[in-house]
């Protein structure tokens, strides 16, 4: 993965089918004068072809979308270019699958998602 500069900010892309989180999500992510939502979808398909214009500098996916899994879209988006991609799921099933999959998955009753979301960019 390439060296980003530190202080850049960072650009974040939010795939998740329900229209509610994703405005709540942006909103409170882009209260963060070093985080802006560049983008967002309600499904995978759709996700990844503005994934490969926006360009961010990490992704929050929801394991469950209307036209395939959270799994495969990670799988797509790996394929193609490599940036950190955070898993959103309240199944402990499909947090596992990201988990073992090397990812960062949330919610995590040991983090919260703010200063998991940082850490998980920094050094980028």
């Amino acid at each position: 993965m390439e060296t980003r500069v530190r202080d850049k900010m960072i650009k974040v892309f939010l795939i998740d089918d329900n229209r509610f989180f994703l405005e709540s999500l942006t909103f409170i992510l882009n209260l963060k004068k070093e985080m802006k939502v560049v983008g967002t979808a309600t499904q995978g398909r759709e996700g990844l072809k503005m994934i490969e214009a926006w360009s961010p500098d990490v992704v929050l996916l929801d394991m469950m979308l209307p036209d395939q899994d959270g799994i495969s879209v990670l799988s797509s988006i790996r394929e193609k270019i490599s940036i950190p991609v955070i898993m959103l799921s309240i199944h402990e099933e499909y947090r596992n699958q990201a988990l073992r999959r090397g990812n960062l998955c949330l919610p995590d009753q040991r983090k919260r998602s703010r200063p998991a979301l940082q850490g998980h960019t920094r050094g980028m």
